[in-house]
């Protein structure tokens, strides 16, 4: 029969790998939260841009978009064609 010592190292040793497991998961399943709502606000972000972008261009004038060092102007085709069929 073991010791009551060894037992009680035994025991402790249980605890503590069942803790760092517990602590492993517990992280896993956050990262994966924190990754989703990263994703879904990346996603809101995205929609609302086209979105505004789409309603500047309904106006008939361009919508100036930058990215890093260029630049670009987007105007919505109905309203060329308006244009050309004066």
């Amino acid at each position: 029969m073991a010791k009551p010592e060894k037992t009680k190292l035994y025991i402790a040793t249980i605890a503590v790998l069942i803790m760092v497991i517990l602590v492993l998961l517990g992280n896993s399943w956050y990262a994966k939260r924190i990754t989703t709502a990263q994703q879904q606000g990346y996603n809101i972000g995205l929609q609302n841009s086209v979105v505004t972008i789409i309603q500047q261009s309904r106006n008939c004038q361009p919508v100036n978009l930058f990215i890093e060092n260029q630049s670009f102007q987007f105007i919505d085709v109905i309203c060329l064609q308006a244009a050309k069929a004066k």
